[in-house]
């Protein structure tokens, strides 16, 4: 059974995975696309989806086209040219009225030149004879400059859709809308000066008027110029905004970017691609659930296995659930705001800050492996994504085994940056461009390969290039703030406790410079056994430090720190010390939680005497009361015992380092038979039943310790005077 918090935990791993899968499609559902209002979130396509937009423009480039008013230019000059003309004759007419022989001949040749109109000598004639020819002139003039007022187009047989126009105007006035019907076409302009030409001048001789009034009217032009080339731009830009193109889209890709307004392309893809979706996404709900479900039920049983409950705390899985909740609340805000593809996904921060964290490979695959299935979901839905994260992952778990300093993340960030950018040109690029650019490398042909490589992914190479590239100093970042909220420790904040001028560790050497000594002893030997098997030698080296703190509040209680000879337990019951000693582990918890040590440094100095039996007290107890009623339990440490190979090796080497003092004239022999002794105890009282310590590394330990303390504690040949007794003459220096 799951503890309650850890399953309320898994709980919400499953709904939050699961609302990540589909925020795109509840955002859509609450708030429907508007082309003038902006998108709140980066919207993804959540399944492969193909859009034609020939068949989803058509309706609205068809409208478009149909409602677009077209641009005319106001031609004064047509309507100058009118006057012109008809003014230059009335002009004329007075010099032909003058020469009464040869006028009517110079009248037909001058309408022949400027209005190509041909008359005969005798309505030549007969014009020029008429009294009000001058005020006939002017009148018809005048009508002109009527109906020129209008708006007058050369026809309007391609107007009749529309019911507007545009018309410039020279400058200043701009541009006016005209409704088309104060349009006329230049048949009807003519029909009106006819008209109104007979109703004023009905009582002149038909034949004259009409002779007049058709030279008017060859100098009668349209007033409004079809602008071809300006509206030619202007429906090429309705067309080009309902273009005719089947776009693809592939899972993951961005259909709108946070912040943007869709426009009415935007809006007819948006609803497209919804009513698409409205057909998969009870099966896409199905699916996504019953992959969720599965992963962490896989992830769980992962720590259900014996050798990993036996060797985790229940803190690691609350931790890694913890992480894992997180990260997918990161990736998905950071999908929904930042427009990036999905293969530019930082991914390998996760397997960094693990790594960082000190956790072991397997505990960092796993969760790297369920990270990437829980982010290919929401992101990619395909084979190639999973792997693309996983590789990720692993790569990083390679490159960044040993990090100590902050900048020593760049290198390897560089390199996964570049493994990213690989797997996509060896997934995104067809064979045959790879074969063309090696052979045109081969061949030195730099055009040819200039030309194969610009059909590679590039923009996609690049955002997997940076999404690597980013991910260590990324990591750095976030690396904090986990730890402040799980109270875990990374390499460079346990590299600060690793200082001995760190103001506890000169506590210690002041107040207790026996237990001091006893520290720097179980820290060598602690990293040495660490380095052997393999274990986490940096925690070994700061639990050994720090292990023995809490003596420093009555430093005299201990043996180390006795210099005067005089033991205090002497004075004390067995129940008294032992409580005291006992204290000390607690005292010491009280200390470095209080200075802000990480929780793994607590836990080793919490566990490395386990629930060991104070022998010693034990048996002076049992010797001076003979009690029955006598509990052993009083007697032990409060424990845990090792949860981890750390732990283990702290209680083993404390153990030995403290026993082997008490060897007179140390060998080999005799240290192979402590250390053997202390090792056999400690399995026969079961305090390495909580952890995995196997008996290879048990035999690891021995020997690496017998042959540290054998360097430690070899003997050294006595001088001369160290053989000699002391003799009675000599004046002891304070004399």
């Amino acid at each position: 059974m799951l503890h309650p918090l850890i399953l309320c935990l898994n709980i919400g791993l499953i709904l939050v995975s699961l609302l990540c899968c589909f925020v795109e499609d509840i955002y859509l559902y609450f708030r429907p696309p508007h082309a003038d209002k902006r998108i709140a979130i980066t919207l993804r396509a959540q399944h492969d989806f193909i859009f034609d937009q020939q068949i989803e423009f058509e309706e609205k480039r068809r409208l478009a086209l149909m409602h677009y008013e077209p641009l005319y230019a106001f031609a004064s000059k047509n309507v100058d040219a009118a006057k012109a003309k008809m003014t230059g004759l009335i002009e004329k007419i007075t010099v032909f009225q003058s020469n009464t022989g040869k006028g009517p001949d110079m009248l037909s040749a001058y309408l022949n030149e400027n209005f190509q109109v041909k008359i005969g000598r005798p309505i030549a004639k007969r014009i020029l004879a008429y009294q009000d020819l001058q005020k006939l002139l002017n009148g018809i003039l005048t009508i002109e400059e009527s109906v020129l007022q209008r708006y007058i187009v050369e026809n309007l047989s391609g107007l009749v859709s529309k019911d507007n126009i545009k018309v410039m105007h020279p400058h200043p006035s701009g541009s006016v809308t005209v409704p088309i019907n104060e349009l006329v076409s230049l048949a009807k302009a003519r029909i009106l000066m006819q008209e109104q030409a007979n109703r004023l001048f009905w009582q002149v001789d038909p034949r004259v008027l009409d002779t007049v009034l058709n030279l008017s009217l060859t100098t009668l032009r349209p007033n409004l110029a079809y602008e071809q080339n300006e509206n030619n731009r202007r429906i090429e830009k309705i067309v080009r905004r309902y273009p005719t193109k089947t776009l693809n889209y592939t899972v993951g890709d961005t259909l709108v970017p946070f912040g943007n307004k869709p426009g009415e392309e935007g809006k007819l893809l948006l609803d497209a691609y919804v009513s698409d979706r409205e057909h998969r996404i009870y099966s896409s709900i199905l699916w996504n659930l019953v992959v969720i479900l599965f992963t962490v039920a896989l992830f769980n049983l992962f720590f259900a296995r014996p050798a990993i409950i036996s060797r985790r705390l229940y803190s690691l899985h609350l931790f890694l659930l913890n992480l894992l909740i997180f990260w997918v609340f990161f990736v998905k805000v950071t999908l929904l705001i930042i427009p990036i593809p999905i293969y530019g996904l930082p991914f390998i921060i996760l397997p960094l800050i693990l790594i960082l964290l000190h956790h072991n490979q397997s505990v960092t695959l796993w969760v790297t492996l369920v990270a990437g299935i829980l982010t290919t979901l929401f992101t990619g839905h395909s084979l190639e994504a999973f792997l693309y994260y996983t590789f990720g992952g692993l790569s990083a778990m390679l490159l960044f085994k040993r990090i100590e300093k902050r900048w020593q993340v760049l290198l390897p960030s560089l390199a996964v940056g570049f493994i990213n950018g690989f797997l996509i040109l060896t997934y995104f690029t067809r064979p045959g461009i790879l074969v063309n650019i090696a052979k045109a490398v081969l061949t030195f042909d730099m055009v040819g390969w200039s030309n194969a490589a610009i059909r590679l992914p590039a923009g996609t190479m690049g955002w997997a290039f940076v999404g690597g590239m980013i991910s260590g100093p990324l990591a750095l970042l976030l690396l904090p703030v986990i730890e402040i909220c799980s109270r875990s420790a990374s390499t460079f904040k346990l590299n600060r406790f690793a200082d001995l001028q760190h103001p506890l560790m000169k506590k210690l050497r002041d107040k207790c410079p026996g237990t001091y000594q006893h520290t720097m002893a179980v820290a060598h030997l602690a990293q040495t056994i660490g380095e052997a098997i393999g274990a986490d030698v940096q925690l070994l080296r700061i639990g050994a430090y720090y292990h023995d703190l809490g003596k420093s509040y009555d430093p005299e209680h201990y043996t180390e720190n006795q210099f005067s000879g005089v033991n205090s337990h002497d004075q004390l019951t067995p129940e008294k010390s032992a409580k005291i000693i006992i204290n000390h582990v607690l005292e010491g918890i009280n200390i470095i939680v209080q200075a802000g040590l990480p929780d793994r440094v607590v836990d080793l100095i919490r566990q490395h005497h386990g629930t060991q039996l104070m022998e010693y007290f034990y048996d002076k107890a049992l010797k001076i009361q003979s009690n029955p009623s006598l509990k052993e339990a009083d007697f032990r440490y409060s424990g845990p015992k090792p949860q981890t190979i750390e732990a283990a090796v702290l209680m083993v080497v404390d153990s030995i380092e403290a026993a082997s003092r008490s060897i007179d004239d140390p060998n080999r022999k005799k240290l192979q038979m402590l250390v053997d002794r202390i090792i056999v105890n400690k399995l026969d009282d079961g305090q390495f039943d909580e952890c995995n310590l196997t008996t290879r590394q048990l035999g690891i330990i021995r020997r690496t310790i017998v042959n540290s303390l054998m360097a430690t504690l070899h003997s050294r040949i006595k001088y001369p005077w160290q053989e000699e007794e002391p003799k009675a003459s000599i004046v002891p220096l304070n004399k």
